[in-house]
């Protein structure tokens, strides 16, 4: 919804918006105007307060009393006020109402700490070396949060000077983020209310966008952009966070929502804070006429009282001074609601465990998750109309009683219609609808090549018109397409993931596996699709300053790793190799070189050919291997794993080993003898214990064996060798 309000639109927003925010900082310096306001007989003022009149004051029965003693009141100004009572709790609702995405665009913190970005300034460090902040900035944020808290109770809340410099602190610290880090850093990092963001939006707001299912290359959500010389908006994201809230918040949430340190603190912690901050005006005054008449907000000497007794329950005064009392509240709030959340949210998920006692570890993993998102989910509630029952109450309180329960009634609409909408959300949903848009794409492709259509098999509707949870159509349309096409398709798809960073070359195989088996292609495949992305389109394989280098990537066993490797001439990544530094295991599926020429050909020399080693076998070094017309720098190498590597060319062996332990592969050229690669296997064989794979109709000669089929001579022949206690004949993997 607000990800389509153009730029141009926003920014004056985000003007007005900043403009107020710097007025009212400014009123809380100096404000010669508002207090008058609030005088007791200005009938006319919204702001006129009942409890300032002299005779209320006086009247025990009346007044407004903090640990059994009438609050002393006069006139005040209203910028604290107005900040507190209106202006938090009007963010909170707009949150959860329109996501963060909504506010993220019109933050006018975070439109003032975009200053060095607009004067130019690149940022000074990059925010990946700081590891320790990427992982546990939760707590950071969290911690700021509990401070902030505290210091609303014991300094800001009512002293004006104190909340100015506290805000104007706040402006300066996110600006100095920004000149250190650029991007959004300190709205991922740092910013306390970026985690209330996150609590409040959870996978999406009632009103949000969904980010998964828009075109390719789309300005989503509150994905930082700018407006260009010519009018147009472009992204200026520097990647500073992944996954991105701003970029995608359903996306981040599932990424985070069980691995990411801190994320139950934040999500728990938060429901403790909240309740402990409310009831702690009650705990202190002993009631909550203090809280509900915003005596709070302009209480005079607010600083004075923080070593004066900090809790007051049934009439006693605890002597704990308040400066400890309000942080020993909080902690027990925040521990108490982190116990008892924890302790619904194992329940939870030893209850759908307990349905599904068969279930596989992924189908496992997939309930727990599910689980885990229900109980944040009603935890946010909770949090949520908790907050409104006193946040915004002194100022709803002015009002008539049917606009009070008006207000009250849309905070529990809006609430419910959230958790509606959230409470049956999966991360199966969400990667089968993000999945849906990119498969939508590749069939509109496979229309207008193919020159088909795929309406029959949706009746009056086309594909722009299914919706992406309607993914399983599709997938029923693809087995009835040909297999060529379908391998077309599931190119497009893999080359789209790869470029949106969903999946790595490591990863693909085991994330498209269930793709796979549904469009009916083998593994074999996706390897063979894999290897000819990484000739057409390297850059695919290329890791972006955001991820550590491919190199570092560890696929797990049996998931294929491909490396580029930099022309010897160029110093360009032009080809590719698979394996560790130098091949990668191919879980015994051939390795086919689709340059060069068909058996029979000519012009083929040794340096032409793709080299196949099996384990064990001590073969050509990798740099000799090549694709035809390609210099040894250049060639691709296909390995299996344990193979060690010797050039051909040399006449080095390994120890113990001699001539007749080496199995050569012989292919059609025009190549002397000299110039064979050779795959060789240790043996203590003799040549006489050879078996000979003859092909016929191929012709040259063998020293070795004089029996020879009619125009057939030893060169064209491949010889395979087999230990004389072998006793797997067939073994695949001790023939070439």
């Amino acid at each position: 919804m607000f990800s389509l309000i153009p730029e141009k639109n926003i920014r004056i927003v985000r003007w007005i918006l900043a403009i107020a925010w710097l007025v009212l900082i400014a009123s809380l310096f100096y404000d010669p105007f508002s207090a008058p306001l609030t005088a007791h007989d200005n009938l006319s003022s919204p702001f006129s307060n009942p409890f300032i009149d002299p005779a209320v004051v006086a009247d025990p029965d009346r007044c407004i009393a903090v640990q059994g003693k009438c609050l002393e009141e006069k006139p005040y100004q209203i910028g604290a006020r107005i900040f507190w009572g209106m202006v938090v709790p009007s963010a909170v609702i707009f949150v959860l109402t329109f996501g963060h995405e909504a506010w993220r665009r019109i933050c006018p913190l975070y439109f003032m700490s975009q200053i060095p970005r607009s004067l130019g300034m690149q940022p000074k460090l990059d925010i990946e070396e700081n590891t320790w902040l990427l992982k546990n900035h939760l707590y950071l944020q969290f911690g700021l949060f509990f401070l902030g808290l505290c210091s609303r109770l014991l300094f800001i809340n009512s002293d004006r000077i104190f909340l100015a410099c506290f805000l104007l602190a706040t402006i300066l610290s996110a600006i100095t983020m920004i000149f250190v880090y650029g991007g959004r850093t300190w709205c991922h990092y740092v910013c306390p209310f970026g985690m209330v963001q996150l609590v409040f939006t959870g996978p999406r707001g009632l009103l949000g966008s969904e980010a998964h299912t828009q075109p390719k290359g789309s300005l989503t959500q509150s994905k930082c952009r700018t407006v260009n010389s010519q009018g147009q908006e472009e992204s200026v994201c520097i990647t500073c966070r992944k996954p991105c809230m701003d970029i995608d918040a359903e996306g981040s949430y599932w990424g985070e929502i069980v691995s990411k340190p801190g994320r139950k603190l934040v999500q728990y912690g938060y429901v403790g804070m909240v309740v402990g901050y409310f009831l702690y005006y009650g705990l202190y005054a002993g009631d909550f006429n203090y809280y509900f008449s915003g005596a709070w907000a302009h209480e005079p000497n607010q600083l004075g009282n923080l070593l004066k007794p900090g809790f007051y329950i049934f009439g006693q005064v605890i002597p704990i001074p308040k400066i400890v009392a309000v942080p020993m509240t909080f902690a027990a709030f925040t521990g108490i609601a982190y116990i008892i959340w924890t302790g619904i949210e194992k329940a939870a998920v030893s209850a759908v465990l307990g349905k599904h006692p068969s279930a596989t570890d992924a189908q496992k993993k997939a309930f727990k998750e599910t689980a885990v998102h229900r109980v944040f989910s009603a935890a946010t509630f909770f949090a949520f109309n908790f907050f409104f029952i006193y946040g915004g109450r002194p100022e709803l309180l002015r009002f008539p009683l049917p606009v009070q329960l008006g207000f009250q009634g849309i905070v529990l609409m809006v609430s419910s219609l959230w958790l509606y909408r959230t409470w049956n959300r999966t991360s199966q949903q969400y990667k089968l609808e993000s999945q849906g848009e990119k498969l939508r794409r590749e069939l509109k492709k496979l229309e207008k090549n193919m020159g088909i259509s795929l309406s029959g098999y949706f009746g009056d509707r086309s594909l722009d018109d299914l919706k992406p949870n309607e993914l399983e159509l599709l997938y029923n349309v693809l087995p009835n397409v040909t297999k060529q096409d379908r391998l077309q398709v599931y190119k497009g798809f893999l080359q789209n993931a790869l470029d949106d960073r969903n999946v790595t070359p490591a990863s693909s195989l085991q994330a498209l596996r269930e793709m796979r088996q549904k469009m009916q292609l083998s593994d074999e495949a996706h390897f063979k699709i894999l290897e000819e992305l990484g000739h057409e389109a390297p850059e695919l394989f290329s890791a972006p300053a955001s991820e550590p280098p491919i190199e570092a990537w560890g696929p797990p066993d049996g998931v294929t790793r491909i490396q580029r490797r930099p022309s010897q001439k160029t110093g360009v990544a032009s080809d590719m190799s698979l394996g560790d530094a130098t091949a990668v295991p191919l879980q015994g599926i051939p390795q086919i070189d689709r340059t060069k020429p068909g058996p029979g050909s000519t012009g083929e020399t040794a340096s032409d050919r793709t080299q196949v080693r099996r384990p064990g076998s001590i073969g050509p070094d990798s740099d000799r291997a090549g694709t035809f017309g390609k210099s040894a720098s250049d060639r691709t190498v296909v390995g299996r794993p344990g193979s060690p590597r010797l050039d051909s060319d040399s006449p080095a062996q390994t120890p113990g080993e001699t001539g007749s332990d080496r199995t050569q592969v012989k292919r059609p050229s025009t190549e002397p003898d000299s110039d064979r690669t050779q795959v060789k296997r240790p043996s203590t064989e003799p040549d006489s214990d050879r078996t000979q794979v003859k092909r016929p109709g191929l012709a040259g000669a063998d020293s070795d064996s004089p029996a020879q089929t009619q125009g057939e001579t030893g060169s064209d022949r491949t010889e395979v060798k087999r230990p004389p206690n072998s006793t797997e004949p067939n073994n695949p993997d001790r023939t070439n």
